[in-house]
């Protein structure tokens, strides 16, 4: 990625925190993968096998991992991942932010706005809304009546805050996310079933990122909360009291069932479920399409249906593939054991004559 900023090898490596090996002065105009790498750009090798595909490229310098070194000069830092993305960060700074709102904005009455705020074209605010400094209310935005959103948070295009929802600081939301819509809740013995009122709230804590079409429901009573620093991927359900703790991880197509307990720092991969009324201990992973039926404890490592221990799904899943063959050797066995019996029936008629 060429990016009409350039600096130097030097003052990378300052900013990343890394070993410079090499002439500090080089001038590096962007960043690239090793496929795509065009002089001037510095690229991320992780592992010896890339090493040499990054060398025979055009790549000006390369990010390495500790145990690595390379021709061209080059960064070495203890972090690799994390000084790759600091370095696009680097190559591509923030835009200019506008402030002020919108003519084709509604503001709602009693509405408080921190310093510098960005309200877009169409975006709803209702009554005695809280803003806070630096915040930034993309177009068609819905922020519902006393709803708040922290300093320096990001709301994208089409995203919709019900009422008293709050959001904190830094916190990034995705397109199409809605926080605060009723729970799942009904009296289901009823004819139809009968709704339960959900009179709870969502709250986001700091530093938090939400994907795309993230829904997290309102509890019945209390709150449903996301945690400080917890990132959610697209297209995650989150339903009504879930307790989601701080820096979790959870993946695509992830669903939630209501008044769970996510412990903090855990990951879920694409395509969990979990049930309700559970808690799972901190730590945890749980592998994609993982059914969690009952309680994890705190550092549980498990997939499958029902989730269980990784490592005895991977045996089962192993076992699984044989059977297959094992089905065919029981067929001939079975065979032969029909044979034998024969055999048998001929010499005792033979002996009885």
């Amino acid at each position: 990625m060429q990016s009409g900023f350039a600096t130097t090898l030097g003052d990378l490596a300052n900013h990343v925190g890394g070993e410079l090996v090499g002439d500090a002065s080089l001038l590096l105009s962007g960043i690239a993968d090793v496929d795509h790498a065009r002089h001037g750009d510095v690229v991320f090798v992780e592992s010896e096998r890339v090493l040499p595909h990054a060398e025979n490229g055009e790549a000006s310098a390369v990010l390495l991992p500790p145990a690595l070194s390379s021709r061209k000069p080059f960064v070495r830092t203890g972090t690799p991942r994390l000084a790759f993305a600091r370095a696009m960060e680097l190559f591509a700074p923030p835009r200019p932010q506008c402030s002020g709102i919108h003519p084709s904005a509604t503001v709602g009455k009693g509405v408080t706005l921190g310093d510098g705020v960005w309200i877009g074209p169409q975006a709803v605010l209702g009554d005695n809304v809280t803003i806070g400094a630096r915040a930034r209310i993309g177009p068609q935005c819905y922020v519902g009546d006393r709803a708040s959103v922290g300093d320096d948070s990001q709301i994208h295009p089409g995203v919709y805050l019900y009422h008293d929802v709050r959001v904190g600081k830094r916190v990034i939301i995705h397109s199409g996310t809605v926080l605060g819509a009723d729970g799942f809740g009904y009296i289901k013995e009823m004819s139809p079933p009968y709704k339960v009122p959900q009179l709870g709230t969502v709250e986001v804590e700091d530093d938090v990122e939400l994907g795309a079409n993230v829904m997290v429901d309102r509890a019945t009573l209390g709150v449903t909360r996301i945690g400080a620093g917890s990132k959610i991927d697209n297209l995650v359900q989150i339903a009504h009291n879930v307790q989601v703790g701080r820096n979790c991880l959870i993946c695509a197509q992830t669903g939630i069932s209501g008044s769970t307990v996510l412990e903090d720092s855990i990951i879920l991969g694409g395509q969990v479920g979990v049930g309700d009324h559970l808690t799972i201990g901190q730590g945890t992973v749980v592998g994609a399409q993982g059914g969690v039926i009952s309680d994890l404890a705190p550092g549980s490592f498990v997939s499958g249906y029902p989730a269980g221990p990784h490592r005895e799904k991977m045996k089962v899943e192993a076992a699984i593939k044989r059977v297959p063959d094992l089905l065919r050797t029981i067929r001939q066995l079975m065979q032969r054991v029909e044979e034998l019996d024969a055999e048998l029936g001929t010499l005792r008629e033979e002996r009885d004559g």
